[in-house]
């Protein structure tokens, strides 16, 4: 019989292996290590209902009436906590040629160091709460019950280690497992259950340094004054919390503040555009403008197009409603984002941003600058923008004194 379906690194439901020798209604087990400790001894069960009825009247008569969710900690003893990193002798002989004395690299013992590991058991049964199209329900259902577990603990024993956690949390494989309801409770190991492809460890081929280097150093001198580069920082750490924390309350409050960054850098450099000198600038541009004045009056008025927050259809009402309104949820009234509304809170980020990019090559003739900073060269000759016109700029910025997102009276074009 097949079970479980779990998920491939293309993200697309596969069937899981038969469990051989296995009748009737299973317990199935997911085991996975956490990364924090948990502070319980591993002698124990915790047990915990959850809400809904059975879809197969039959499984009461085998595991009760409410559907439970069991809990089993496990702790396996490391040799040392110590903080201590075990390959620093070797880097620095590396670059140093420093030879450490024999106690450099001796670590600390610690009668309490542990790796952390729980697994969750549940009968592999449907509920009618669970979604029907579901075919991971038993996991999903013991990571739900897995983090109420955790608050509760957090609420009693108030460790700000212990947090929920997603599946990006729990390594790069949970282990599966199943036994039938006997007296004997045999199990049998079915097989690992891949996370997430990007969690396996992947390091990237180191850069030459001759060819790395003035790539750096142009980013580098670059860093306080690259009108976007406050929305890049922001839309990175939304990636990282969406590929690799799982945390999906900052997905959306990064990428919100990614996104009115983004607003604002337009703003800015379409004024640039227009010839505006830095205190010109600095006058119009500031805090007292709403925002969202300036997503639906100001920008449009600039570069045309549908800015109106209440089309759900278009690119802005995308964003308005499933980025903007959910991250004042979350700040006002303390929503917890789910991993679908952090998806479609990315999605419709990345439809706005390339709306307002197309706006401005529509209008490229009269904002080359705002063009080019928001976009860079490659991203302009990736997306077949290079003409003539923005060709013809890019040659003529380079002869200029110094760079061209600045201001006119800043960079000396006065």
């Amino acid at each position: 019989m097949t079970w479980f379906k779990g998920v491939d690194a293309a993200g697309q439901l596969i069937r899981g292996n038969d469990i051989e020798g296995l009748e009737g209604p299973l317990v199935v087990t997911f085991t996975a290590q956490l990364p924090f400790p948990l502070g319980l001894k591993d002698d124990g069960y915790y047990f915990f209902g959850v809400a809904g009825t059975w879809t197969d009247p039959d499984a009461a008569v085998k595991f009760g009436e409410q559907a439970v969710v069991t809990i089993r900690v496990c702790n396996i003893p490391i040799s040392s906590n110590d903080p201590w990193p075990v390959h620093a002798s070797e880097v620095m002989n590396k670059l140093y040629r420093f030879d450490s004395p024999e106690e450099f690299n001796n670590q600390v013992p610690s009668d309490h160091a542990y790796e952390q590991w729980v697994s969750l058991e549940t009968p592999n049964i449907r509920l009618d709460t669970e979604d029907q199209r579901d075919e991971g329900f038993a996991f999903h259902r013991c990571l739900a019950v897995l983090n109420r577990f955790l608050q509760a603990h957090y609420m009693a024993y108030h460790d700000v280690r212990v947090r929920t956690v997603t599946t990006r949390n729990l390594e790069a494989v949970v282990f599966r497992g199943a036994y039938t309801f006997t007296d004997q409770q045999e199990w049998h190991f079915i097989g690992p259950m891949y996370m997430h492809p990007d969690a396996f460890p992947d390091n990237p081929s180191p850069r030459d340094p001759s060819e790395a280097l003035n790539e750096l150093v142009v980013a580098y001198q670059q860093l306080d004054i690259q009108p976007f580069l406050n929305s890049a920082e922001w839309f990175r750490r939304a990636l990282y919390a969406r590929r690799y924390s799982g945390d999906h309350v900052d997905v959306v409050v990064s990428l919100q503040v990614s996104m009115e960054s983004m607003l604002y850098a337009t703003w800015t450099m379409l004024l640039v555009d227009q010839g505006k000198t830095s205190s010109e600038i600095a006058g119009t541009v500031n805090s007292d403008t709403r925002y969202r004045s300036l997503l639906v009056t100001i920008l449009p008025s600039l570069l045309g197009g549908r800015w109106d927050t209440n089309a759900v259809d278009t690119p802005v009402g995308k964003y308005w409603h499933r980025l903007y309104l959910l991250r004042n949820e979350i700040v006002h009234r303390g929503h917890r984002a789910s991993w679908p509304e952090a998806e479609a809170a990315h999605e419709a980020y990345v439809e706005l941003r390339e709306f307002i990019n197309e706006r401005l090559w529509q209008r490229h003739e009269v904002f080359p600058r705002t063009l080019l900073a928001k976009v860079g060269i490659p991203g302009l000759r990736r997306r077949g923008w290079n003409s003539p016109r923005m060709e013809e700029f890019i040659n003529s910025e380079r002869a200029e004194p110094r760079l061209f997102y600045l201001p006119r009276d800043l960079a000396g074009r006065d």
